[in-house]
Order: C-alpha cells, then structure tokens, then sequence
C-alpha cells in the first residue's frame, strides 16, 4: 500500500503520546467521516460506527494514560492485582473530560474478578484448583491442557498471588465477596473469569452467580 497507510498500520510505539494519538486516529475511523485525525486515510468500513474505546491496564501508567484520555478504565486485576488500588486512584485523579479523546463526562471503571460459584463453599474451592492449577503451569512454563479439578490440599496453603482477585464459594459467599470487593474498588462494572475443567461446571457457576447477584 501508499506509505502513508503503511505507517498507520505499523504503528506500535509504547510512548504515551503516540498511544493517545493512536487512540484518537481510531476514534477518527470509527466517525461519520471514518477518517483519522492525524492523516487523511479514510476507512469506508468503520465509518459511523461510533465504536466504544476502553483501554486496558493492570498499572498505574495504563491508569493515567485512561484518565488524561478520558476514557473508560478496565483493570487486570484477575491476575495482575498488584496495583489495583493505585491504578484506579491515578486513574479517577487523573481523568479529563475535556480531552479530545474524552468519551465520559466522568471516570468509569471496570474490574475483573476470577469467579467460582458451587452449591457449597468447598465443592467451589475444589474446582477452582482449575485455575489454580493452570496458572501454575504459566509460571513453570508448562504446556497443558485445563487439568482437572483436586483436592485443595494438593496444591499447598500458598496460592499465585496473581489469583488473589477471586470470589469463590456458594452463591451467598461469592456475593458477599464481591459485594467487598465493589465497595474496596469503587467499581462501576465488573467482569467476572470462570475457567472450569467441565464445561457444564461453568454454566452451572454462570447461572448461580446470575441468580445471586441480580
């Protein structure tokens, strides 16, 4: 192609500005006019979508480039929780709804929780050794399939503190638990992971947690 478009496609600098133009050039896309704020490349196929921007982070550099956008904020924290609590106050502190990029008149945030849901608190624990298990392998380089569920036990006392973001249990615990975790984050919205060996153990998990929580 033109190397005008040849260098809109390639772009994939880690500065901020540079991801905060790249940003604005997709909101430009996604216009009525469907062309990019930084060039005149026009993109027929997005145009009037008016597609939705979040941007993504587990840190408090994602946090602030979210906020100084305006845009809103979904949190990693299903297994990158270490800076949860200072991502999202960077990001609500340093949120501009004038930006040009700005989407929100204030800052919105999204939260990821790892959620098991059982008839009982300890048939729970014993399927969330799913996760346990398989994150596990991604520390110790392991390339296996989703195991399936053990004895807690097996597994050692000390869990992945990747996993510490976590609501597991009966339906009354888990919204106990995630009724802790809103009012600690402040969370506007949740997005709740479930990996379960058994595919049937998931819907199960998914229809409990509808129930409770709505």
């Amino acid at each position: 192609t033109d190397m005008m478009t040849a260098q809109a496609l390639s772009r994939s600098s880690a500065e901020p500005q540079a991801f905060a133009q790249s940003i604005y050039d997709l909101q430009g896309w996604f216009s009525e006019t469907g062309t990019s704020y930084s060039a005149p490349i026009v993109s027929a196929v997005s145009a009037g979508m008016n597609v939705p921007i979040w941007v993504l982070g587990s840190t408090v550099n994602g946090a602030s480039i979210a906020g100084q956008l305006g845009l809103p904020f979904s949190v990693a924290s299903h297994f990158a929780p270490d800076q949860l609590d200072q991502a999202i106050q960077v990001y609500r502190d340093s949120f501009s709804a004038d930006a040009p990029t700005a989407q929100l008149e204030k800052p919105y945030v999204m939260a990821g929780v790892n959620v098991v849901v059982a008839d009982t608190d300890a048939e729970a624990q014993r399927e969330y050794t799913v996760v346990e298990q398989m994150f596990q392998d991604i520390q110790t380089g392991q390339r296996r399939l989703l195991q399936p569920p053990v004895d807690p036990a097996q597994l050692g006392p000390a869990g992945s503190p990747m996993l510490s973001i976590k609501a597991v249990g009966a339906p009354q615990t888990v919204r106990t638990q995630l009724e802790e975790f809103v009012e600690r984050t402040g969370a506007d919205e949740l997005i709740t992971v479930t990996y379960t060996y058994d595919p049937a153990v998931g819907d199960h998990s998914l229809k409990l947690l509808a129930d409770a929580w709505f």
